[in-house]
């Protein structure tokens, strides 16, 4: 027999508490359990998050792609021992739910037939489409080496200002200080007449 996942019956105690919304399972009420490793035992026992059948489905439409989910009846252990009011609930609850979730595919298996696609491209090329491939612009780099002293935003935003506002800001010792050089750089620029923000 294949390992149990999911298992459902009506409960016997009344003291199960709902995995999802977090409500006390009422005495002989459905639920239905993930069965999942047990993190505080020892290696292969397992325990039961019980959830009411409503909320185990809602958990399935937030889940990620990869989880496992009830497919079909036969993945419910116990499923045959309930009565045919909650069979018919719960097999509706199971067509919603995949009709719902839709076709979703993992991720992981988007990403590879992208790679796939993209290995029958010519070799030497990166799969990335080259927008600006044929354009003969050029943008220049902020730097200290680079800025031009008639274009003040290149210079507002060149690393040599940025190097000198951090000087600045070491040579003075209170924070009050420290916060009106950094107004003062924000306000007023490297020019003097403008401000930045």
């Amino acid at each position: 027999m294949p390992p149990v996942e999911f298992l459902a019956e009506y409960d016997c105690s009344g003291r199960a508490s709902c995995k999802g919304c977090k409500q006390k399972l009422d005495k002989k009420e459905l639920r239905i359990a993930k069965v999942v490793t047990n993190p505080f035992g020892d290696s292969g026992e397992s325990m039961n998050q019980w959830y009411h059948p409503k909320c185990i489905f809602n958990s399935f439409l937030r889940a990620r792609p990869t989880t496992k989910i009830i497919q079909t009846a036969s993945d419910i252990y116990g499923y045959d021992i309930l009565g045919e009011d909650d069979q018919e609930t719960v097999a509706q609850m199971i067509t919603d739910c995949l009709k719902e979730r839709g076709n979703k595919q993992p991720k992981k298996k988007l990403a590879q037939q992208k790679l796939r696609v993209t290995k029958g491209q010519a070799a030497g090329t990166s799969g990335f489409s080259k927008a600006n491939a044929g354009s003969t612009t050029t943008k220049r780099a902020y730097h200290s080496s680079t800025s031009d002293s008639s274009n003040y935003d290149e210079q507002d935003n060149s690393f040599q200002f940025f190097t000198e506002l951090c000087s600045k800001i070491g040579n003075v010792s209170s924070y009050l200080g420290k916060t009106k050089a950094i107004t003062d750089a924000l306000e007023i620029g490297c020019s003097g007449s403008k401000s930045i923000l």
